[in-house]
């Protein structure tokens, strides 16, 4: 790993860090995952994960490469873009940015919230990770979003698993804020 991809991790990590316990391991694991997406217009959020190298940069006073946007997006980046976007509908005046509360809410909604560095057991770890991130990645979460991370309870709702995740995040926040 580059010291730069480190240093940048380590930016990512500043902006989100649990403010009760460290996550460090989970979240560089999430990093190392590529997002994948399967329904149209999911690839903006690639976009989201990607505009947050520019600030990266941008506060860094580092020149961006064509290299910087080439690759694709990690889960994390993408996450993070979410939790901005998040908390871009739900702005209040004299509020400081809450990104990293709703970053959190998807980690829990996605049950991974209990994997504090102190619970991180490597390879086991890793595995019920990365199962869990597949099963969102790809769809496989009940037809309300629950697996995923903006589960519904009201009925009535599209089936989540065909609707992009602009509009989950929509219905997401119509039904809870």
């Amino acid at each position: 790993m580059s010291r730069e991809h480190d240093a940048y991790f380590l930016w990512l990590y500043e902006r989100i860090k649990h403010p009760e316990a460290e996550h460090r391991k989970l979240l560089r694991f999430l990093h190392n995952v590529e997002f994948r997406w399967h329904v149209p217009n999911d690839d903006n959020r690639i976009g989201d994960g990607k505009d947050l190298r520019t600030k990266y940069c941008s506060e860094n006073h580092i020149l961006p490469t064509d290299e910087i946007y080439e690759a694709g997006a990690s889960v994390l980046e993408v996450l993070i873009g979410l939790a901005d976007r998040m908390d871009d509908q739900l702005y209040e005046p004299f509020v400081d940015s809450r990104s990293s509360v709703w970053f959190w809410e998807f980690i829990s909604n996605l049950g991974l919230a209990g994997f504090k560095d102190d619970m991180w057991y490597g390879k086991r770890s890793e595995g019920v990770t990365l199962e869990v991130l597949e099963t969102w990645m790809d769809r496989k979460y009940d037809k309300s979003g629950i697996g995923g991370i903006f589960p519904l309870l009201e009925p009535n709702q599209s089936d989540q698993r065909k609707v992009e995740l602009w509009y989950q995040l929509m219905a997401y926040l119509d039904e809870n804020y």
